[in-house]
């Protein structure tokens, strides 16, 4: 299993928008192979959230990442709030 973690800058004032622009857009990821489950982590102070996203292996998250579906923001459409949306890490859970 992997975790892949992103950390994504979220514009003073629109928490909530994106919390519920992630949640509206769950079936992108959700019925892919190897996906597990994913998590986000709001920011205590900053403006930084954090996306953890479970996976059966890095190919499994390789291949959802080819296909056409991938998370709005890589195809340029950012919008609420969300200043960028950059892959950060993934790390191997043994």
């Amino acid at each position: 299993m992997i975790v892949v973690q992103n950390r994504v800058p979220v514009t003073a004032g629109h928490e909530d928008a994106f919390i519920e622009r992630f949640r509206a857009r769950r079936g992108l990821v959700d019925d892919q192979p190897g996906f597990i489950r994913n998590m986000v982590l709001s920011p205590i102070k900053g403006d930084y959230f954090i996306v953890l996203t479970f996976w059966e292996s890095e190919e499994h998250f390789r291949a959802m990442r080819s296909r056409k579906h991938t998370a709005v923001c890589r195809r340029g459409r950012c919008s609420g709030g969300v200043r960028s949306w950059r892959f950060t890490r993934w790390i191997s859970i043994r």
